[in-house]
């Protein structure tokens, strides 16, 4: 292995990130080009670099006392140069969430004796290195089993992705997620005999396209700060997306948009909030009334990864 960075597992607000919860946060981390341990304190996964694709491995370290992910390129390339080093760390802080602030719900957290738990770096959704990988992934996911999520993101990686160095031939291992511009140009064969897609098939096809020829900035979406990309205006944009005909709901609009940290109490279904908030209530005496529990949910504290 070849060291590249050693980044500190702290939030933007100083708040401890704990590796195993993030990388266990959900089932995207499942899905290549990222395979977790199964003990799930490390990870490996193949990202694109400014050199090419590389991939790297994560695991638990220490920097300067304080809990760190390690990252190594485990590849068979040469040592990362500068710029791919350089992105290969920015990918993985977005990848970890580091840029979020939980700050303000882990001071909430800490008071509640069901939630102090999570005041320990728990809560953050594990992300993939673009918005356009996680909108992609989250199309395979529709009207599916898991199987076929699994098969679907598969084909692309093997297929369409670009291998790292000393990437086994016609294996998925070692592949990074496919380029827009890879996935648009990939026949409709593709779609419907190798990877399976279904009706999904044209909705990838056409997301790939309209990225790839610069119509649809979906990174924008991690970018943009809420004064400048309301709400409102970010569901709009998600409901644009060719492949929301078959999942105009604001719960499929909220899946889109969690990972890239937009939740909103759209994202949280209101029978889910009543439900949980009635637990809660009848569990402790002292907890809060369900409503005002459920609306703890939309307030500023309450962070981007709890949706």
């Amino acid at each position: 292995m070849t060291p590249v960075a050693l980044i500190g597992l702290i939030g933007a607000g100083g708040e401890p990130v704990d590796l195993r919860r993030t990388l266990g946060s959900h089932g995207v981390a499942e899905l290549p080009p990222m395979y977790v341990d199964e003990d799930g304190l490390g990870a490996t996964v193949t990202l694109a670099t400014p050199e090419g694709p590389r991939s790297i491995r994560l695991s638990e370290a220490t920097l300067a006392g304080v809990p760190a992910v390690a990252v190594d390129a485990v590849d068979a390339g040469p040592r990362p140069g500068e710029a791919a080093a350089a992105a290969l760390a920015a990918a993985v802080r977005r990848m970890l969430c580091l840029e979020d602030d939980l700050s303000g719900f882990y001071a909430q957290a800490a008071a509640d004796a069901e939630l102090a738990w999570a005041a320990r770096g728990a809560g953050r959704l594990l992300r993939s290195p673009t918005v356009f990988e996680d909108v992609i992934k989250t199309v395979c996911t529709t009207n599916c089993a898991w199987s076929a999520t699994v098969r679907m993101t598969g084909a692309l990686v093997g297929r369409l992705g670009e291998p790292a160095p000393g990437a086994p031939p016609g294996d998925v291992a070692g592949r990074a997620f496919p380029t827009p511009e890879a996935m648009a140009s990939a026949g409709d064969a593709f779609y419907a005999d190798v990877a399976r897609a279904g009706y999904r098939g044209a909705y990838l096809r056409a997301i790939a396209g309209q990225v790839a020829g610069g119509e649809l900035d979906l990174e924008e979406l991690l970018a943009a700060s809420r004064a400048e990309l309301p709400d409102d205006e970010v569901e709009r944009r998600l409901l644009a997306l060719p492949a929301s005909g078959r999942t105009r709901r604001p719960t499929s609009c909220s899946s889109w948009a969690a990972t890239p940290g937009w939740c909103s109490t759209r994202g949280r279904g209101p029978s889910t909030r009543a439900s949980w908030a009635s637990r809660r209530a009848a569990s402790s005496p002292t907890a809060r009334s369900p409503g005002a529990f459920a609306a703890t949910a939309s307030t500023p504290g309450w962070p981007s990864g709890w949706c």
